[in-house]
């Protein structure tokens, strides 16, 4: 997670993470991120990762997503402000 800060006032004005990945690279079971935005600010609102487990799901033939992450939840942020994400890395 990398934060951006404003150079005059040394605030956090944005973030760069990395989400999951649909490959299996380096033996790591699949996953994707869902962004839920404010309609009138196009702010993120919710960030939840879901996945599957590889192994489960060639056993099984069928890959059965579940929620991995909640951001708010698991992470317990107040929300998904820079400033939020700056105080949780």
């Amino acid at each position: 997670m990398q934060p951006y800060f404003n150079y005059e006032t040394e605030l956090p004005i944005g973030t760069t993470s990395v989400c999951g990945s649909l490959t299996t690279w380096d033996g790591l079971n699949p996953s994707f991120c869902v962004y839920t935005l404010d309609k009138e600010l196009l702010l993120p609102v919710e960030r939840k990762t879901y996945s599957f487990n590889m192994l489960d799901a060639n056993t099984s033939g069928t890959p059965e997503w579940t929620l991995f992450t909640d951001w708010l939840v698991d992470y317990e942020m107040p929300d998904l402000s820079p400033s939020s994400y700056y105080a949780f890395a």
